[in-house]
């Protein structure tokens, strides 16, 4: 039942943040942050709607969380963790991020980062809320 429920809401999410869907045939609608981090098994990029707004995507192929894992990000601010695979209701264990992320100095290639828990096997979805 964990998996429908996140069948379902992955669904509901896709269909309510056009920066899944609306470039999705255009270049400009996609932006690896950091697709080579074979140290800890992990994939970062963006994807962007045609008004700008983004979404930073952290995934984990591992069983073990990432603490204070570094994502660079474009925008300095104020991200908010916005969809997480691994909270309880699909049978997660509930590994998430405080409801505010603040932008530090650049990190991989970036002008800015942010330092995230990225719990084991999980997607992770954070999107700027308050600009600086």
């Amino acid at each position: 039942s964990g998996v429908q429920r996140l069948v379902r809401d992955l669904n509901r999410f896709y269909t309510s943040h056009a920066e899944l869907y609306e470039n999705d045939c255009e270049s400009a609608g996609f932006e690896w942050i950091n697709g080579s981090d074979n140290d800890n098994s992990c994939l970062t990029f963006m994807r962007k709607s045609k008004s700008g707004s983004t979404l930073v995507v952290a995934i984990n192929l591992t069983p073990v969380p990432r603490y204070d894992y570094k994502i660079g990000v474009g925008e300095a601010g104020t991200y908010h963790e916005v969809f997480n695979t691994d909270a309880d209701i699909y049978g997660g264990s509930n590994v998430h991020n405080n409801d505010i992320v603040s932008t530090e100095p650049g990190w991989d290639f970036k002008p800015y980062q942010i330092r995230v828990v990225l719990p084991p096997l999980s997607m992770v979805c954070f999107q700027l809320k308050d600009v600086k």
